[in-house]
């Protein structure tokens, strides 16, 4: 089949296109053009517009109450969960910080703000303060005693959690072959006794770092200018 540009294919007359469809190409392979969807292509080269068929299927028409609610159900949950990520977002990394109202834009911004709820701008100019006032050590003692309070804080709940649900003086396990054996706890009594102690002595612990800690924070406070 002889090449057209396309301004040479709109130039044709209607009987001229008709007939260039019915022609095969020269290619053995291929077919013309008229046998797949000749009514079709004869239309669109006579200028009428192609329809576009939807299918009218709506799934919800067949769908039971129970599934229809569940289907609510899911829906109400991505929403509330989108809404409470959008919420997390806004509380760990809000546009100013909350000090100065500086825009926080800058990464060592969002970092610091988890950390010390101010931007990294007033994180320098309070750390130049406490190295003028000559308390590097005490504010350093500080952070230190901040972060054992939280990984005390972390390991009590853990303890309490295991203590509440977790020990028990019996254990069901499901076999491979799906039967249920029964593990009894010999050390449930001597388990219990030392979750317990070490609860008391990390409450103790807490307590001791926690007065320090507000020791550290009235010296810092009464002879830095600045709070953090």
């Amino acid at each position: 089949m002889a090449q057209f540009t396309r301004s040479q294919f709109d130039n044709m007359s209607k009987d001229e296109k008709d007939e260039l469809m019915k022609k095969k190409s020269d290619r053995p392979s291929a077919r013309p053009m008229g046998d797949i969807y000749p009514q079709t292509i004869k239309r669109i080269l006579e200028g009428e517009t192609p329809k576009i068929t939807l299918s009218m299927y709506d799934r919800e028409s067949t769908m039971t109450d129970e599934e229809k609610q569940e289907r609510l159900d899911e829906a109400t949950e991505r929403e509330n969960r989108h809404k409470l990520f959008a919420d997390l977002r806004k509380e760990t990394n809000p546009t100013f910080c909350p000090k100065c109202g500086k825009f926080m834009s800058d990464r060592l911004d969002a970092k610091f703000f988890v950390i010390r709820k101010t931007c990294y701008t007033c994180v320098i100019k309070y750390e130049r303060k406490i190295q003028d006032a000559g308390l590097w050590r005490q504010y350093e003692d500080k952070i230190m005693t901040d972060n054992k309070l939280s990984f005390l804080r972390d390991v009590k709940e853990e303890v309490e959690d295991y203590l509440n649900g977790g020990l028990k003086r019996e254990y069901k396990y499901v076999t491979e072959e799906g039967k249920i054996e029964k593990w009894t706890n010999d050390a449930y009594d001597e388990t219990k006794v030392f979750l317990e102690n070490t609860l008391k002595e990390i409450t103790t612990i807490q307590e001791d770092l926690s007065s320090y800690l507000n020791e550290l924070n009235e010296v810092l406070k009464n002879d830095v200018a600045i709070s953090a």
